[in-house]
């Protein structure tokens, strides 16, 4: 795949992204932001909570997940419903309490945008190597992965599954 120099850099040198509590889930086969494994089995056969289930794991199935924090935050490539590249991809969250939000442009001015100081410092990093934080990579008509989300848990809980 083609990605963004940001994400390179921080490939590269993984250990600028641990302070801040960042770690590479990309290349893993593990999909920690698709587990719901602590579901007991009544939750599970609830309709609200099955849909839900099932919308999340639709849309993360359009986003190229690379980072986890240890708070139990994702970032990732938010390739939406087109399959854009990666390097063409805005960065979205998924934060600990299972909402969306595109968090920036770049993986590397999403992860700026969480810290106050220290954010400056990351993009100083990024900035000595050339990389601009802040490109305009926003493809035009493309829905939000938070909205994606709740369509098709509306869809699927009132049986308007395709």
């Amino acid at each position: 795949m083609d990605y963004p120099r940001d994400f390179l850099a921080f490939k590269a040198e993984p250990g600028v992204l641990e302070p801040f509590g960042w770690t590479w889930v990309h290349g893993s086969d593990e999909a920690p932001w698709d587990d719901h494994s602590y579901l007991k089995p009544a939750e599970r056969a609830d309709p609200d909570i099955a849909a839900n289930v099932r919308a999340m794991t639709e849309t993360n199935a359009l986003v190229d997940w690379v980072l986890v924090h240890e708070d139990g935050e994702y970032l990732g490539y938010w390739r939406g419903p087109q399959g854009r590249p990666s390097a063409a991809s805005p960065v979205v969250m998924l934060d600990n309490e299972g909402q969306y939000r595109i968090q920036g442009d770049t993986l590397g001015g999403a992860v700026a945008s969480l810290y106050d100081e220290d954010g400056a410092e990351l993009v100083a990093w990024l900035k000595a190597r050339g990389i601009d934080v802040d490109p305009d990579c926003w493809p035009e008509g493309d829905p939000d992965p938070g909205e994606l989300r709740d369509e098709r848990y509306t869809a699927i809980l009132n049986g308007e599954d395709p």
